[in-house]
């Protein structure tokens, strides 16, 4: 395979699986009963930290990871998700905290700096526009975000 930019061609003798991210109830029957649209619609790249990328993902809401080596998830611990390589260091379901709300339907994410802040809007077809901030909270074991920074 070849690709290239500007001119730039390289070639890649493989094109293999390196790492994967799977929110739970994309791998367990039981768990997508009722769940709803199980599909993302898209994927950015944080432009401060390229090992971070934001996920919409419809009624899974808006979805965080990094790219961690070595990392390996299967649900065994409630963590809700299937990884390897990945990590989940943040999410976001409307309908979690509002109890009034229709539930997640994210279609889109994108991340944007005003006047040297970093914002991730989010884009709802349910509930509208979220606007969010990077912030890292250890809240247990298994969902963390502190890794170092490289």
């Amino acid at each position: 395979m070849k690709y290239g930019r500007d001119g730039d061609t390289r070639t890649v003798g493989y094109l293999g699986e390196i790492g994967y991210y799977a929110p739970s109830e994309l791998t367990d029957p039981d768990l997508a009963i009722g769940a709803g649209d199980l599909t993302m619609h898209n994927l950015e790249i944080d432009p401060q930290y390229p090992n971070r990328a934001y996920i919409s993902w419809y009624s899974l809401g808006l979805r965080a990871v990094e790219w961690r080596e070595g990392h390996l998830h299967s649900n065994a611990k409630g963590e809700g998700v299937n990884s390897w390589n990945m990590h989940e260091v943040g999410r976001f379901i409307a309908g979690d905290e509002y109890e009034d709300s229709s539930g997640s339907n994210f279609w889109g994410v994108h991340v944007t700096e005003v006047d040297g802040e970093q914002y991730i809007l989010g884009s709802d077809r349910n509930t509208g526009l979220w606007i969010f901030q990077w912030q890292c909270q250890d809240v247990s074991d298994i969902f963390y975000c502190n890794a170092p920074q490289q």
